[in-house]
């Protein structure tokens, strides 16, 4: 701390002009925080939900040529989701290239009046996840014991068919589970009470 104040002495500066010097330094860095943030956001590809730019296009609904009207003129209340479902068969995910083909900035903005070109692309569809099977599992015994992943809830559910059971649970194995119930371990051999 001597040492700074030593090397501030030297360089002849004071509490106010070091305050005004930090101060300048921290507007900088607000002003170019605020181009990069106005400028990404003029960018198209840095706004698009992940899940638009995830769908795909199904191969067996496409568009004939001449099907689409090439221009359609916004109405009140329009958006991209909305004109796209009225020209892709109730598929909103082509909002995307009707951004694309208008060359719109900010496709979230968009005014009564204004005169969009709908492209003839394929109609898109949202990518399918599967999902994980449940595996409904049953506990019949009087005895559990736990793997990765449960709960006194899960528990519950699989031995009572009631989750709010947990604490009928909870208070037969108090001495093994501790005093944070939810926390088990792995390998836990708790008492089921019938």
């Amino acid at each position: 701390m001597v040492e700074l104040k030593t090397a501030l002495k030297s360089l002849k500066l004071n509490e106010s002009n070091l305050s005004i010097l930090l101060g300048a330094v921290v507007v900088l860095i607000i002003g170019i925080l605020a181009f990069r943030w106005v400028n990404n956001r003029n960018n198209l590809g840095s706004i698009l939900p992940k899940s638009a730019t995830e769908s795909v296009t199904s191969p067996q609904a496409t568009n004939t040529p001449g099907k689409l009207p090439s221009e359609y003129t916004v109405k009140s209340g329009d958006s991209l989701w909305k004109i796209s479902q009225q020209h892709f068969n109730n598929s909103g995910y082509n909002w995307v290239d009707i951004a694309k083909a208008n060359n719109l900035n900010q496709p979230n903005r968009i005014v009564a009046g204004q005169k969009l070109t709908i492209p003839d692309v394929p109609v898109r569809t949202p990518k399918v996840v599967a999902q994980k099977p449940k595996i409904e599992t049953t506990i019949t015994g009087n005895s559990y014991t736990t793997v990765k992943g449960d709960s006194l809830w899960k528990i519950a559910v699989a031995a009572y068919g009631d989750g709010y059971k947990w604490t009928a649970l909870y208070n037969a194995n108090k001495d093994k589970i501790g005093t944070n119930p939810n926390r088990l371990f792995q390998g836990l051999a708790l008492t089921v009470p019938r």
